[in-house]
């Protein structure tokens, strides 16, 4: 039996959004290297690239290959699962990076300005599949707090 005890995760089962959204034109995908844990519930990199990539390829929001977004932001993927007989358990995180500054200190820091997580527990028949559904939610309530900050032009009307 596996108990897991929850204190102040920030961004678990929710989403946040932030002004660093606006006038966002492109970003990269960045995904953090499965472990072997991960590969027991059949995780793969490649599967948590297209649960991401997906979405956005459909969006208006561009993609770059990491590094080469106009100003280096990338969303962070990243599932830390732990293998048990009886199943698996992973927490998924979802983040936007940015360069910001720091107001109290000036300096200027890679950060989150948006985060998106959720734990899973379950089976390991079937769940690489709900953590590629999970994460697809959590690029597409990205995506809609995107499209709030950055509404389609208006068209001239002819």
């Amino acid at each position: 039996m596996v108990t897991l005890i929850v204190l102040g995760l920030p961004g678990v089962g929710a989403a946040q959004a932030d002004t660093e959204l606006e006038k966002l034109p492109n970003i990269s995908i960045v995904v953090e290297e499965p472990d072997d844990q991960a590969a027991k519930c059949n995780i793969t990199a490649s599967g948590l690239d297209a649960a991401v990539r997906i979405p956005l390829d459909a969006s208006r929001l561009g993609i770059r290959e990491p590094g080469k977004s106009s100003d280096g932001s990338y969303l962070y993927v990243n599932v830390v699962v732990l293998s048990q007989p009886v199943g698996c358990m992973a927490y998924l995180d979802l983040a936007l990076k940015r360069v910001v500054l720091v107001g109290s200190t000036g300096k200027i820091e890679v950060g989150s300005v948006w985060d998106g997580g959720r734990i899973l527990v379950g089976p390991a028949d079937g769940f690489s599949a709900r953590v590629g559904t999970a994460l697809r939610e959590h690029t597409n309530t990205f995506l809609g707090e995107w499209i709030k900050q950055n509404p389609k032009p208006e068209t001239a009307p002819n």
